[in-house]
């Protein structure tokens, strides 16, 4: 992911709307465009089906993901010899 794209996503006001089977989000961009994002993640482990799922919060396997998305800007299968 390019520095610009990072640098740009710190000025955006993001204002969660609902959640339900995904979260959805207002996105008001710093040239005053607003834009709709849905969100939605899953997990297998049991943390997230007992607590994560019914409390609207994540668990670490998530938030992995997470940061591996925020750090390439890639949400596509991995490139060979990537895990």
């Amino acid at each position: 992911m390019s520095d610009l794209i990072k640098h740009r996503s710190k000025y955006h006001e993001v204002v969660h709307e609902f959640s339900g089977k995904e979260h959805f989000y207002t996105v008001n961009s710093s040239s005053n465009t607003i834009y709709h994002v849905a969100f939605k993640v899953c997990c297998t482990c049991r943390y997230q089906s007992v607590q994560g799922t019914p409390n609207s919060k994540i668990c670490s396997h998530i938030l992995s993901v997470i940061n591996k998305i925020s750090d390439t800007g890639d949400v596509s299968w991995s490139k060979e010899g990537e895990m």
